[in-house]
């Protein structure tokens, strides 16, 4: 199951996400949950009271290609999906972190390639999410001011 919220800004999409998962932690929530930060902002982990991963995806978007070329050199029995995860997991992209007594994993979008443009990021986000989904039970993702993300298919 996936959690987006979403809405205009000031809205309290962050406050709520953050409510959801602190309500998931004081009910003892024990299946795997995956909270994604896709606000460039990123002030999830602030609202959370918790660490923020070392290091965004945006971060390692660049340094992890994975064209038809990479994907002919992968290991037998990797597939691109393992490949994306073991990627993001290695470079401190998805951290675990606890709250309360719930353990966690958390995701940072990150910032885009430029002023205003965030198309890039938010594709290699959604490639991101779509190659690691199947590994959890449950996806909460608080997403950034207004809808462009719905236009994006994110």
């Amino acid at each position: 199951m996936i959690i987006a919220l979403a809405g205009k800004g000031g809205v309290g999409k962050t406050s709520l996400a953050g409510i959801l998962i602190d309500e998931l932690a004081r009910r003892h929530y024990t299946q795997k949950l995956l909270v994604i930060d896709a606000d460039p902002a990123a002030t999830l982990a602030i609202t959370l009271r918790i660490d923020a991963p070392p290091v965004t995806l945006a971060d390692i978007r660049d340094s992890t290609p994975l064209d038809a070329g990479q994907i002919k050199q992968l290991s037998p029995g990797t597939s691109p999906a393992r490949f994306v995860r073991d990627r993001l997991a290695s470079e401190g992209a998805i951290a675990r972190r606890r709250l309360r007594q719930m353990d966690f994993d958390l995701l940072l979008m990150g910032n885009g390639q430029g002023p205003g443009c965030f198309c890039r990021i938010n594709q290699a986000l959604t490639q991101a999410r779509v190659s690691i989904q199947a590994e959890y039970d449950l996806i909460i993702i608080d997403n950034e001011a207004g809808l462009e993300h719905v236009s994006r298919y994110r």
